[in-house]
């Protein structure tokens, strides 16, 4: 398929004095391109027979280089070694699901008592991987800044990278249309290729409506949106690929992508938006700077020889709670913003969907009301009991849905009447509050199946709910640890 990837393959084994690496095939649609190993001497590069399809011999020779540049930098041992760890828990997960959804149709005791221990056991597991993956977000991220750099300077050739990306973003939308949800190979594997799953869903399906330098103007732009990104194993896809523009420019060549009318229009960073987004997580140094504050008054009393409050000082019992009332206190502060009311005037005036999401300066605190129309899509069973595969494939395009029950995750493990998983392959109309970060999606109100009107047919989502009871709990906890320190 492509004589320059061997080529480039061969010399890179060649100067480093290491035996040529194997290269394997998987045979399978989803575009799928990584490396592992633990050693360059041993490492492994896999692609898919999808993949191979969808790009051309330099775009090939291009993505490979990556993966090459990966191995040079020696991360790449790094990050086998912790999708290795997370595949325990994501194959537990499956396994559990697949089982459970054997015993879904049996009414006896025992059969009940298995799918509820299986959709446990697969929720406990699911939720082990996404632990296991913040320790190293930060270097899957930063990595592929490298990794570009060495693709570029490879094949000096960044605009085939550029093209080989964008294909695989359409080829990710495609595959989740295709196949109705998004596969164990692009969700446990993200860390590993050169395009998160979640970037290429949204960028891929939008392609048609706009140009990629207006589809890619929020990832360039924002001035948020590394922050925004923290939670992605993969860097903004724009940012990426202007700086692959800047090294055609160093080289003098002739850019795949134009994204110097953006910088005229970049907007200013200001601190109000970004506190109010991680008002819950900035709860917690604000929490522990008044209880610190609490301490000094305590200190200041007893030098003056107010001895009634001098018992505040070193009071740990103090610290610990106004760390939780500080979570609650961010939580608060932010649920009007975040869920605004849903009403009919506000959807009429709507800004449509396509244009929420080319636009370079949304952010997810502009909780955007929406109704949209389109066919839900997403895994079946016990895989999605916690409703983590929702997307919601619309006339111009695909975006990804976030419910809740009033429980929040976790409600979803008891028997409920409706899931959103029971609309699954159906037309449906979902309401919401439409957010733009690094991925765009929608926080689900309201899902029916379209032209249903039996209000039992409804399914409801309750964030503002959940969010309220977060609130609620964390501050009681807090003062419970005041109250049960000051007890002692």
């Amino acid at each position: 398929k492509s004589p320059e990837a061997a080529r480039l393959l061969r010399r890179f084994c060649f100067e480093r004095h290491i035996p040529e690496f194997q290269v394997g095939i998987l045979p399978t649609n989803a575009p799928v391109a990584m490396r592992y190993g633990c050693l360059p001497r041993v490492a492994r590069i896999a692609v898919s027979s999808g993949w191979l399809e969808k790009l051309e011999a330099d775009e090939i020779a291009a993505i490979c280089a990556g993966e090459v540049g990966h191995i040079a930098n020696w991360e790449f041992s790094i990050m086998t070694l912790a999708v290795l760890l997370c595949q325990l828990p994501y194959l537990i997960y499956w396994q559990a699901a697949e089982e459970g959804d054997k015993w879904q149709r049996d009414g006896s005791i025992k059969g009940k008592v298995m799918f509820l221990g299986s959709g446990v056991m697969a929720a406990a597991a699911y939720g082990g991987f996404w632990l296991l993956r913040w320790p190293v977000l930060w270097l899957s991220r930063l990595r592929l800044y490298y990794s570009d750099r060495a693709a570029a300077a490879l094949t000096g050739n960044p605009n085939g990278l550029d093209r080989g990306l964008l294909k695989t973003a359409l080829g990710i939308a495609a595959e989740v249309r295709q196949t109705g949800g998004t596969s164990r190979l692009l969700e446990g594997l993200e860390m590993l290729m050169p395009l998160g799953y979640r970037q290429g869903i949204t960028l891929g399906s939008l392609q048609g409506n706009y140009s990629w330098e207006t589809m890619l103007a929020w990832d360039v732009v924002n001035p948020y949106r590394r922050w925004l990104a923290i939670n992605n194993s993969h860097p903004p896809t724009g940012e990426r690929l202007r700086l692959l523009g800047v090294y055609a420019q160093f080289w003098q060549l002739e850019t795949e992508l134009d994204f110097a009318p953006l910088d005229a229009a970049k907007p200013k960073f200001q601190w109000d938006p970004l506190l109010l987004q991680g008002a819950p997580f900035f709860g917690l140094p604000i929490g522990l700077a008044i209880g610190y504050g609490i301490w000094l008054v305590g200190a200041i009393s007893g030098a003056v020889g107010v001895w009634q409050l001098e018992w505040l000082w070193g009071d740990r019992s103090l610290l610990a709670g106004c760390l939780p009332l500080g979570i609650s206190l961010g939580t608060f502060s932010r649920i009007n913003q975040f869920f605004p009311d849903i009403t009919p005037e506000r959807l009429s005036s709507a800004t449509l969907l396509p244009e929420l999401i080319v636009s370079p300066h949304s952010l997810p605190t502009d909780s955007q009301p929406q109704s949209l129309q389109g066919k839900l899509l997403g895994r079946r069973g016990i895989s999605n009991w916690l409703a983590q595969d929702l997307i919601l494939d619309t006339p111009t395009g695909l975006i990804k849905l976030h419910c809740c029950s009033h429980l929040g995750p976790l409600g979803y493990l008891w028997p409920f009447r409706l899931r959103p998983l029971d609309y699954i392959g159906q037309s449906v109309t979902v309401t919401g509050w439409f957010r733009r970060g690094a991925t765009p999606w929608l926080d689900v109100e309201t899902l029916q199946i379209t032209g249903e009107t039996r209000p039992q047919k409804i399914f409801k989502s309750y964030h503002p709910i959940t969010a309220t009871i977060i609130a609620a709990v964390t501050a009681i906890w807090g003062a419970y640890l005041i109250y049960s320190g000051s007890i002692r």
